[in-house]
This record gives C-alpha cells, structure tokens and sequence, in this order.
C-alpha cells in the first residue's frame, strides 16, 4: 500500500491511499487517492477555493468611515458601500456590536457588528425603505444565475425582508432604461438564520450604456413596500419593525457558498476606491500675493477621475481663496499667501467616488 510520494517516488494512482490528519490531531486518516481527487473538484465547484467569489464589499459592514450612525437621510450611506433609500418611510440606520449570543447564532467568531434598520412602513403607494449595494459595470452579471446569501434576524415578530437585483445602464449619453428585476422575499425572526434566494439576471445584449461609467447591479434589500414597488420588493408589504443583516454574500450560480471574508486591508482598499477621508498638511514662508500648492496622494485609486470632494475642516491660515481639487490619484489644496509671513494648510475633506 502505497502512503506517501516520498515513499515510492512512481506516480501515484486513484487506487493509491494516501494519510490525511486534521491539524492539531496525531491520528491519520487513509483516503485513496480518487476520494482526494473527489473531495478537491467538490470543493473547487463549491468555490471555496475561488477567491473574489463574492462580489459584495463590506460585507460583514466591519468599515464604516462615515461612522456608525443613526443615519436618517434619504440617499445616505450607512457602512461603506451600502446607501439608504426610501421614500416617504420612517427609517433608521445603524452600525451597532454585535453580541456573543448573536456570534453563537451566526456561528462565526468573526462577526463584529451589522446594519439595523429600525423602520415604519408608511401606508402611500410610493412609499419604500430600501438598503442598497451598486456592483460596478452591469455587463459584468449580464444573463447570469447568482444566488444572495445573508443573515439575518428581527428585533421582534417576524417581518419579511425583501431582495431583488436592478441593472442600471449609468448615466451620459443616451443609456437604455434600467431593468428592474422581480424581488423575492424570505421571513425572519428573533434567531439569527442564514438565508439564500436566487435569481436569473436579464442580458444586455443590445442595451446602451451611459458614457459617465457608472452602470451598475444594485442590489436592493426591501424592509416596506407600497404597491408601487410590491413586485421588485418581493410583496412584503407596508410593514414596521428592526432587521439586522450580516454576511451578505452575491455570488455566481444557484448555490450558496460559504462566506467569504476577505482580509480587512482588501476589503478597506475596495471601500476606498469609492469612498475615502483625507487631510492635507503643509506649512511655509510666503509674500503676500505668491501662490500656493500642497498635494497629497490618495489611499488607493478611486473610481471616478472626477470624485466629489467635501471639506469638512479648514484651519488655514494666512492663505486666502484656498479650494480643494483631485483626481483619481492625486488630492491639492491651493490659495494664495494673504499676507508676507508663515502660512499653514490643514485641510480635513471627504471625497466620494460612489456610484
């Protein structure tokens, strides 16, 4: 019997056994090596092996630089990545811990915090409470079968959340109108479950994109709907109460997968591809009237060259007419020495490339 390449260096065969042992255990296991072959193409067509599998960022809702909430605002976003939409609803969005029993239900130590959206149905036909993830380029799911996965639990009873999946053809230009797909709709409860729906996306084949580059698949997380949106919101209905969600994972096939989570510096360079806090620094000896020019490079490298920047402290000094510009790469504060002597910049801004 053969148990080991090292011992007999022929090629092994399927009807060869070879020792396998769990970490930590001193005792091994013999498995031929057709039952390894087996368990390696399961496991590859499971995509436990298929790094970048889940197309989501943030998923876990571990980044959050704007904060933790509450946020109220329609159009808002919460945890990076994820917007609040809704119209005409009560809602509130926030990013709180999560708890040993609630890692117990979930099973994953790894598990930090969530999104909790605390809401109240309206009874108006337009009204809706959505939250949100835009995937970059629409072509990239067109006419493809993917399955939604996530946990999920209420604050009490047992509301219904609804999912569905939007293609938006962007913006510029003369884009074909946004395919908007049925929703699905699951119901929860005070146990944290896992949860899998799965749905056939529409092709775009000969649809127009917008020139701006920013067509997207939005998947849309319902928690009240009037019955202008009951299709795409699965028929939940004008309800009122508290969902969190946790581990949601978009990936394509009709099986869920086990979660990915990726290590925390990738998932916060995707996150700030589209979103990233920055402040820019400098100080120097001027006459009054010279020009001024202090730059910074960006985290990483956002999405749009044309991001829009938002300062949210300015504690010049001595500069006059100062503005804030950037590119994909490349951050400047600008303004002209006001009067000969010391001049400082110390400018805190935002500058957001979401889609």
């Amino acid at each position: 019997m053969k148990i080991s390449a090292a011992a007999d260096p022929g090629a092994l065969l399927g009807t060869d056994m070879v020792p396998l042992a769990r970490a930590g255990q001193a005792t091994a296991y013999r498995a031929t090596m057709t039952e390894v072959a087996t368990f390696a193409s399961a496991s590859a067509a499971a995509g436990l092996n298929n790094v970048g599998r889940n197309l989501l960022h943030n998923s876990a809702f571990a980044i959050a630089q704007r904060g933790n909430g509450p946020f109220t605002a329609n159009g808002s976003y919460t945890a990076d990545r994820w917007q609040l939409i809704y119209q005409l609803d009560t809602v509130s969005v926030q990013l709180p811990a999560l708890t040993d029993a609630n890692r117990a239900q979930i099973g994953d130590e790894s598990a930090v915090q969530c999104l909790i959206n605390t809401f109240t149905g309206n009874a108006g036909a337009a009204a809706f409470s959505s939250v949100v993830q835009k995937i970059e380029s629409a072509r990239r799911l067109s006419g493809k079968t993917v399955t939604v996965s996530f946990w999920a639990t209420a604050g009490s009873g047992t509301p219904k959340l609804g999912v569905s999946l939007d293609q938006n053809m962007g913006t510029g230009g003369s884009p074909s109108a946004a395919v908007f797909g049925n929703g699905q709709s699951v119901t929860t409860s005070i146990t944290a479950t896992r949860y899998s729906l799965t749905f056939a996306l529409a092709s775009l084949s000969g649809k127009t994109l917008g020139t701006n580059g920013d067509d997207n698949t939005q998947l849309n997380f319902w928690y009240s709907s009037g019955t202008t949106q009951a299709a795409r919101a699965g028929s939940i209905g004008v309800q009122s109460g508290a969902i969190w969600i946790w581990g949601v994972q978009l990936e394509i096939g009709s099986v869920a997968t086990q979660l990915e989570k990726p290590e925390i510096r990738y998932d916060v360079a995707n996150c700030q591809r589209f979103y990233q806090i920055g402040v820019i620094l400098g100080e120097g000896y001027g006459v009054a009237g010279t020009p001024v020019v202090v730059g910074v490079t960006s985290q990483c490298a956002l999405r749009s060259a044309s991001p829009t920047l938002v300062v949210t402290n300015n504690a010049n000094a001595n500069l006059s007419g100062s503005a804030l510009s950037g590119t994909v790469g490349l951050f400047y504060a600008s303004g002209t020495v006001a009067a000969t002597g010391n001049w400082t910049v110390n400018l805190q801004f935002n500058a957001s490339a979401d889609l």
